[in-house]
């Protein structure tokens, strides 16, 4: 069993440029429901974070302290003074996002950095993981202009969202045609019935984002369920239908896919040369219950249909078929998880874990997590079994998540470490902890997480 360690900073910037000075400023419209986000930038995950305009407090008056102590009568304890009173850093920071704010600039920018400490295992030391990724995770561009059109006629806002990445060492996987390349790009118009979007979108099949909100992410992301953009249309809606229940409801069909996937090689349709998928419709329904107690309960139910061609050893084609069932109940700040999914159909020829063209695949997570103060905690457990021909895995990841004021905005640093057996990663805001194993035809390899895509309110 070996052991890594690697530490993560994250350069973050949203742009700030006049778009006209004429225009009156107005307040930004509110921010599009996570499900309409990419992978945000904050490790899976992540819950649910907005982006929240944090603008430093109003100079006190001189005499507003010794008031209030005045106040509080003789003998009262004075309050210590606190650190860091006058934080160049954060003024700077808040005065730009008041500025993106005032002239209406839909754009941020950003990068994830890591450094790999080896401790013994196959990966040297390095910026990255080298030789498997060395450099800058990936680098970011962000876009989300929008138009809110009033009440007045069937379409009350319109917009797109943009989200390109590129690498300067290397394609981000192995079967990537550039390194550089769109996450998301897509127009969408809202409507009483819901939102409707076109384009190069997330396919929403199964728990969100990479599974359980930690950064390496879970066995269905590694086999291409989550995070998994292509290109078509969709519908989404949120349901009130009382005040303690709601559903959130997704249909989507793809006419094509993008080669665009976490995937690892060997997992899915679009790691395998050739092979493509098409005509995908995808469905998923949430509904959620608030308990008198206030706690949450949330089931989701998840289908799809597609075919894939050029997919089977002799290069035919096979359709496939996959439904989910996943859970989420939520009380202050503990949640408990999990997930069950099955697909029917040859995802790859030559699967990662059992060497063939499996048939039959069938992943599991379980997980909690535990919020206390600014700290999250999560353990996940999550297991993939293939049939016809057989195989199977299992990965353990433990992870500790430490934000820091500005994470409502900037992707928080996190971090990532990789081994065949045991997988560490550790930074001053997060640590996540793996251990991967396999039966089969083949060794279970997991050389790359699922970085920031793994944001739990995704």
């Amino acid at each position: 069993m070996r052991h890594r360690l690697a530490f993560t900073t994250l350069a973050g910037l949203l742009l700030a440029a006049p778009f006209a000075a004429a225009q009156e400023p107005t307040a930004p419209p509110p921010a599009a429901p996570a499900t309409d986000q990419p992978p945000p930038k904050v490790a899976p995950g992540a819950e649910g974070l907005g982006k929240t305009d944090l603008a430093p407090p109003p100079p006190a008056s001189p005499d507003a302290g010794s008031s209030a102590e005045a106040a509080k009568g003789p003998g009262a304890p004075i309050a210590p003074k606190p650190l860091f009173t006058d934080d160049c850093l954060d003024q700077f920071y808040d005065q730009l996002q008041n500025e993106k704010k005032e002239y209406h600039v839909p754009i941020g920018v950003g990068a994830w950095d890591w450094e790999h400490l080896n401790s013994g295992g196959p990966n040297r030391t390095g910026f990255g993981i080298p030789p498997n990724q060395e450099g800058t995770y990936y680098w970011y561009i962000d876009a989300d202009p929008e138009m809110i059109l009033g009440d007045d006629g069937p379409v009350s806002k319109i917009g797109g969202h943009v989200e390109l990445r590129l690498r300067e060492q290397g394609e981000f996987r192995p079967y990537y045609t550039s390194d550089v390349w769109t996450y998301e790009a897509y127009l969408f118009a809202d409507t009483d019935a819901g939102r409707f979007k076109v384009g190069q979108i997330v396919e929403r099949f199964g728990l969100e984002g990479a599974g359980d909100g930690s950064f390496w992410g879970t066995i269905p992301y590694f086999d291409g369920f989550n995070l998994n953009p292509s290109y078509g249309a969709a519908w989404e809606a949120k349901l009130n239908f009382r005040e303690d229940f709601h559903v959130d409801a997704v249909a989507q069909f793809f006419f094509a896919d993008d080669g665009v996937a976490g995937e690892i090689v060997g997992s899915n349709i679009e790691s395998y040369p050739g092979a493509h998928e098409h005509a995908n419709g995808v469905v998923r329904v949430v509904p959620t219950w608030v308990l008198a107690d206030q706690s949450k309960l949330a089931l989701g139910f998840s289908g799809s249909v597609a075919d894939a061609e050029r997919i089977l050893p002799d290069g035919g084609s096979d359709t496939l078929t996959a439904w989910a069932f996943d859970a989420t109940y939520d009380r202050g700040g503990f949640r408990v998880f999990g997930e069950v999914l099955q697909n029917y159909g040859v995802l790859n020829p030559v699967r990662y874990v059992s060497g063939g063209p499996s048939s039959r695949i069938t992943d599991l997570i379980a997980g909690t997590q535990y919020v206390a103060g600014p700290a999250t905690f999560r353990f996940t457990y999550s297991a993939g079994f293939d049939e016809g021909p057989s195989g199977w895995q299992q990965l353990f990841c433990r992870a500790l998540r430490w934000p820091s004021r500005r994470t409502s905005i900037f992707t928080p640093s996190t971090s990532a470490g990789t081994s065949t057996r045991r997988l560490i990663a550790s930074t001053p805001s997060s640590r996540t902890g793996c251990n991967s194993s396999s039966t089969g035809d083949s060794e279970r390899v997991a050389p790359f997480p699922a970085g920031v895509d793994g944001d739990p309110a995704r």
